[in-house]
């Protein structure tokens, strides 16, 4: 009889320290809302903000202040200058680029080959120098899309003036 009332009173003492646990976890949660029954705000580590109605139309109204049409437009504006010259600095990098490519000694010996291995008339039209046109050396692949074919003879074909411009940045398959 006394092991049964010695184990009753630990069943006792642990149901009451879990009753005084729930109870301290019920008023904690009660403490987290306002008399309104909303959740008090809280910062990011759970300190309890004191907000009134004043702070929170100021803040509101200066929101909207920022947010103004005027902002938006200048935002745009700012963001399509910084497009623009992102795009310009791309250009004029890649103009620095060809013009560093077409001096270099590689590609003028290069080029020579092409014009001693294809002849001096074009691929394209048959017309040559004695019609009176410029010759090119053109790159068949692109060498924006294909810069390690470069400096690849078989890369390589001659081209009058005309039909290169028409030619443009495309391949020959996308050309013709």
């Amino acid at each position: 009889m006394i092991v049964i009332e010695k184990a009753l009173g630990a069943l006792f003492a642990i149901w009451y320290q879990w009753q005084e646990r729930k109870a301290r976890r019920t008023l904690a949660a009660w403490e987290r809302y306002d008399k309104q029954g909303r959740l008090k705000p809280r910062d990011a580590w759970g300190h309890e903000i004191d907000i009134t109605r004043e702070d929170t139309l100021f803040a509101n109204s200066e929101f909207l202040k920022r947010t103004d049409e005027e902002d938006n437009l200048g935002l745009f504006a700012q963001i399509r200058r910084s497009q623009e010259e992102r795009r310009r600095q791309a250009e004029e990098k890649m103009k620095r680029s060809a013009s560093t490519f077409y001096a270099s000694k590689e590609w003028r010996k290069l080029r020579y080959q092409a014009f001693k291995r294809y002849g001096n008339t074009c691929c394209v039209c048959g017309r040559g120098p004695k019609n009176g046109l410029v010759m090119h050396v053109d790159h068949i692949k692109p060498r924006s899309y294909y810069p390690q074919l470069a400096l690849e003879i078989t890369n390589l074909q001659i081209m009058c003036e005309e039909c290169n411009v028409s030619k443009s940045n495309k391949d020959n398959i996308q050309w013709r």
